[in-house]
């Protein structure tokens, strides 16, 4: 014979004692370290994400957590650094994580924008084995799938619009909480007939006043010339850090730069290279620790 109700109440118990009273945060770095897989055709080094290459871009994605009080990263940087897979990440943390934000991705042309979007981001959820959370908000109809040439919906109200800066007048009906602007200095200083719109990137943070005390805004890009320079504005605007790179050789962390002398030891630091009737012997160049003086090629970057 047996209690068929104390077996129950034994059940019950042990359910209750297996429940937690925490909730494990989960940032938006370690998320895509989890989430995001990288295939062969967009890297030389696929598999999950992983940020050992480029450990500098942890910090800046981890902006983007909602628990984070960043509210801007103005990102004035160089080509080829990941900063493009960072926006990336961001809208896969966004998307499949927080889940309700509306986001805009801007860029000079909307064009550009929005094939970044198709064959970038789109791709993205795939590949992390998330593409089932790009869904319509008009669940009801089933011709619907969520992906537009306007804009891409998300399971549980998040969104992501393409924009161009060229158009950034005409984006007044849309309110946005993550706002990620790709290449600003190549944006053009003013907007609309005669540019009597103004500024596009001023413009565009107008969207977020709806969402202004939680807002995310990234801007980044490779600065052109100094006193024209938008990135470079909004750069001085911060913390103004600065990434600091290891020499292979000694270890020693520096900011890079064109030419250094070590008036103490004489180590001429920077970069160097050879030319060759007038043309640049790419295998020549080097940058040299300002410190050891050790030369690095390009692979070592």
């Amino acid at each position: 014979m047996f209690d068929i109700i104390d077996i129950g109440r034994e059940w019950v118990a042990e359910e209750i004692n297996g429940l937690t009273d925490t909730i494990t945060h989960v940032s938006p770095s370690v998320f895509n370290e989890q989430t995001r897989c990288l295939p062969e055709s967009v890297t030389s080094i696929p598999g999950f994400i992983r940020y050992d290459v480029n450990p500098f871009m942890r910090e800046i994605i981890d902006c983007a957590d909602i628990e984070s009080p960043v509210r801007e990263v103005n990102l004035m940087k160089g080509v080829q650094i990941t900063y493009s897979t960072a926006l990336e990440s961001i809208v896969l943390y966004c998307a499949a994580k927080v889940r309700t934000l509306p986001m805009m991705y801007m860029t000079a042309d909307k064009d550009l924008a929005a094939a970044r979007i198709e064959n970038n981001f789109i791709p993205m959820f795939g590949q992390s084995d998330l593409g089932h959370i790009i869904r319509s908000s008009d669940e009801g109809n089933s011709r619907k799938t969520g992906k537009t040439a306007n804009h891409l919906q998300f399971a549980g109200g998040a969104y992501l619009v393409p924009f161009g800066a060229i158009n950034a007048s005409k984006m007044r009906s849309f309110s946005i909480a993550v706002m990620l602007k790709d290449e600003i200095d190549a944006w053009p200083d003013a907007v609309g007939r005669g540019g009597r719109d103004g500024c596009p990137d001023k413009l565009s943070d107008g969207r977020l006043k709806g969402y202004w005390e939680r807002r995310k805004i990234f801007r980044g890009s490779t600065p052109l010339e100094w006193n024209s320079s938008k990135i470079y504005k909004q750069y001085k605007r911060g913390d103004q850090r600065q990434y600091m790179v290891s020499c292979r050789a000694c270890k020693f962390s520096q900011v890079l730069k064109w030419e250094t002398l070590d008036k103490e030891t004489g180590v001429v630091g920077g970069f160097t290279w050879e030319i060759d009737d007038g043309t640049l012997v790419h295998e020549s160049v080097r940058y040299h620790c300002q410190k050891c003086g050790h030369g690095h090629s390009e692979h070592d970057k």
